[in-house]
């Protein structure tokens, strides 16, 4: 690659590439009694997000806090198994950067079931690695995380693409001297690899 160049695109998994319907979770909230945004509040505790993000913790346990702290195990048990899809047209793009000679990457703030969860879906083909934050010990947006990465990938920090849709991790990976585009969608994704290069 030429210097300056974008050589390798981090994708994050959920929001990104892994999409959740948060209709299905109010009906899963609304079947069980729940108002609105109860299990994502619960969920997003900072706290108990933060120690399973960083391996502290494991999914199953995660799930059972949201349980107690919602006193609602069988809707927490509903919600953790809801479908997901995957967004093919930002697979389809990954697809087109590889075939550049450049390498793509899932980074997630994931779990110890993300890996088997993303083979599931199929996606292991499709990229050139999964990074894994829980298996890492650091996540987003620290920076430690995106010094694990270039070291594992081997890559310079500047020559790094961090794909993502929460801002604050964005702004981490900038912070620490990658690339970052906040994602809404595959054509504004597209419109920016262009833009980068990174796609012809």
């Amino acid at each position: 690659m030429t210097q300056g160049s974008i050589d390798v695109v981090l994708l994050d998994l959920d929001g990104v590439v892994r999409l959740f319907d948060l209709e299905q979770t109010t009906a899963v909230e609304t079947r069980h009694g729940l108002t609105p945004m109860t299990l994502i509040a619960a969920a997003f505790d900072e706290e108990a997000l933060h120690a399973l993000v960083r391996g502290r913790t494991t999914k199953r346990a995660w799930l059972d806090g949201i349980a107690a702290r919602t006193g609602a195990p069988a809707a927490v048990e509903e919600w953790a198994a809801q479908p997901v899809t995957v967004d093919a047209d930002v697979v389809a793009l990954a697809q087109e950067v590889r075939a550049t000679g450049r390498r793509v990457v899932l980074l997630t703030n994931g779990t110890d079931e993300s890996r088997a969860e993303v083979g599931a879906l199929g996606l292991l083909d499709s990229v050139d690695g999964l990074l894994v934050s829980a298996e890492i010990g650091e996540a987003k947006p620290d920076r430690a995380l995106f010094d694990h990465v270039a070291a594992a990938l081997g890559a310079d920090h500047a020559a790094m693409l961090l794909v993502d849709d929460s801002r604050a991790n964005v702004e981490g990976a900038v912070a620490a001297g990658l690339h970052g585009h906040l994602h809404t969608d595959a054509a504004a994704l597209r419109a920016e690899l262009e833009r980068r290069g990174a796609i012809g």
